[in-house]
């Protein structure tokens, strides 16, 4: 049986930064601050007020979430216990490993969310209500 990860295991990364009178840089690397191979990125923009994102969890992925520009909360549940993380700097992301439920809400204007993933599109290993998550979640099976 496949360990289920809880939220104890999502978590805040910050990112190196290097500051001049230019301005600021921050990076990161795989095996270093990614803690998996980058194989997709994607980005949400120009969400309007009150609207939400994410809705679903992962069977397979694992994603780093961070902030671009702007700011905006990430909801993490895991079955049981459901916690809050505030993105607002592009120097900080959060790690969700597989099997999380998440929800993204309260965009600020002008937020740019940026989303790193170890694997490639697949609708397939999308959890897409929260009752279908939790029928997985308990070992059921989610069609």
């Amino acid at each position: 049986m496949m360990k289920r990860n809880s939220v104890a295991d999502t978590y805040i990364v910050d990112f190196p930064a290097v500051t001049d009178p230019r301005g600021s840089l921050t990076f990161a690397e795989s095996g270093k601050e990614l803690p998996f191979t980058v194989k997709r990125m994607f980005c949400i923009y120009d969400v309007k007020p009150g609207m939400t994102r994410g809705g679903h969890g992962h069977r397979e992925s694992q994603m780093l979430i961070t902030a671009a520009a702007g700011s905006f909360r990430v909801k993490a549940y895991d079955g049981e216990t459901e916690v809050e993380f505030l993105l607002d700097s592009p120097a900080k992301g959060l790690y969700v490993p597989t099997g999380i439920w998440t929800i993204l809400e309260s965009f600020s204007p002008g937020a740019v969310c940026v989303v790193l993933s170890d694997t490639a599109y697949d609708a397939s290993e999308y959890l897409h209500s929260r009752e279908e998550f939790e029928t997985w979640r308990s070992g059921g099976k989610a069609e």
